[in-house]
């Protein structure tokens, strides 16, 4: 097993996926390090994204960036290697791991830990923000995604899981 790092080096920027996001505040803030830059819900609090990588990843923990506000995510639910995940579609597919996301994950906060068996040679995440701390909106002000590369991955290699 590696050591774990962050993982953003591994991120597909370009083949990330976003559904009900703000133009005025788009999915490219995803990756930027600064709290002005975020990502927002177009209409009401929920939203998803795709993050593909560039092979198969073990991800150990996520890392929700800026400060508390209740426009924060509270809930996300997570999916692995399911590349065309839409808000249609979240009600239908049971999550591998549901987050709850306390006040105390933000400014500073630990990495929220994932359950490892389900998390393994992962080569596209989905996350759906599924509630906030009560605003209209939702915003995520970055993403660390914790984790190492996935042993023996030689390329993209597609592993469904039936969760």
């Amino acid at each position: 097993m590696g050591e774990t790092a962050d993982l953003s080096p591994l991120i597909l920027r370009d083949e990330t996926v976003g559904h009900n996001i703000s133009a005025a505040h788009p999915l490219s803030n995803l990756y930027q390090a600064h709290e002005d830059a975020r990502v927002q819900s177009a209409v009401g609090a929920q939203f998803v994204i795709t993050i593909s990588f560039q092979h198969a990843v073990n991800l150990t923990a996520i890392k929700v960036g800026g400060s508390f506000s209740k426009e924060s995510p509270s809930v996300i639910k997570l999916w692995v290697n399911r590349l065309a995940t839409t808000l249609d579609d979240v009600d239908c597919l049971p999550p591998v791991e549901t987050l709850v996301v306390a006040e105390s994950a933000f400014a500073g906060g630990a990495a929220m830990t994932l359950n490892a068996p389900a998390f393994e040679k992962v080569i596209s995440l989905t996350l759906f923000v599924a509630a906030n701390h009560g605003a209209l909106v939702t915003s995520v002000c970055g993403l660390k995604l914790l984790g190492h590369p996935a042993p023996s991955g030689k390329g993209r290699k597609m592993v469904m899981h039936d969760y």
